[in-house]
């Protein structure tokens, strides 16, 4: 009959429905088309940084359409965007990030500022994307650039004691290291001087040194010592020794300190003279 006549020319003709593959990248329509038997060819490719890369964007014929068993479906390919390596431009000068920058045919982006204690004022201190990294050609990189360390005056602490000073050192700032001096005016525990001075502009985190008074250290008893032994006692706790020869008839005192000044326990300055009366022969 007639119908069975159409039936098998349609049959015959193999004729086989397109699937889509647009959306899938090109092993997945390959694999597609395969199954269906049919085959995939590349007519063109794209860059379009809207699609994902290595996928299918359109198809020829489109999906329904009839091919016969064999035949060959035309896709266009997204190659995605052209990637460059990212250089690292970190430690540079904004005008030699520009250039090393442009050499990788990439643009200078945004550029901002940042107190560093670790990168120079002036240089590049982050990047983003950072060195290294893959980005679309022609894109830009952004950068903050170094303003060095912050800065602040150094608050006047000279008269406070060690703990305020401490303090008020700390809470602007800065790291303190304490030395001490003898003072005979000043009150035990008081900072006499600063380094850096009162008002300087220094940078945060930085060191102020801070002297502080103590007591004079006590003159040493040195009387009826060997005047070898007397010296050495004078002169390990910081005085000068002054010798001076005293006739004596005491045959027991002859090279023995007889008498000092000041006396014994007397507060004297570091390096303040002592003078030791040592017994001669008359």
């Amino acid at each position: 009959s007639v119908g069975v006549g159409v039936w098998a020319i349609v049959r015959d003709t193999g004729g086989i429905s397109v699937p889509s593959v647009v959306g899938k990248t090109q092993a997945q329509a390959k694999a597609t088309l395969a199954e269906a038997g049919l085959e995939l060819e590349v007519s063109k490719t794209v860059r379009d940084a809207s699609q994902p890369a290595d996928v299918i964007i359109s198809q020829d014929p489109a999906p329904g359409s009839q091919l016969q068993k064999g035949g060959t479906v035309k896709v266009v390919v997204n190659e995605g965007e052209d990637l460059v390596n990212v250089p690292s431009v970190v430690g540079l000068t904004p005008a030699e990030a520009e250039a090393a920058l442009e050499e990788a045919d990439l643009e200078l982006g945004d550029t901002s500022e940042s107190f560093s204690t670790q990168v120079a004022k002036g240089k590049v201190l982050s990047q983003s994307p950072a060195g290294g990294e893959k980005t679309a050609k022609g894109s830009s990189v952004s950068i903050v650039v170094s303003k060095g360390p912050e800065s602040e005056n150094v608050p006047n602490v000279v008269g406070l004691s060690q703990a305020t000073a401490t303090q008020r050192l700390e809470e602007a700032g800065f790291q303190v290291q304490v030395q001490t001096q003898s003072s005979s005016t000043a009150t035990v525990g008081t900072v006499l001087e600063q380094n850096p001075a009162a008002g300087e502009s220094t940078p945060k985190s930085s060191t102020v040194t801070i002297t502080v008074a103590e007591k004079p250290p006590k003159v040493p008893n040195v009387v009826g010592q060997l005047q070898a032994d007397a010296e050495n006692t004078l002169v390990e706790a910081g005085f000068v020794v002054t010798v001076i020869n005293q006739a004596t008839t005491d045959q027991s005192r002859v090279g023995r300190v007889m008498s000092q000044d000041p006396p014994a326990n007397s507060e004297a300055g570091p390096g303040a003279s002592v003078k030791i009366y040592v017994g001669v022969t008359r």
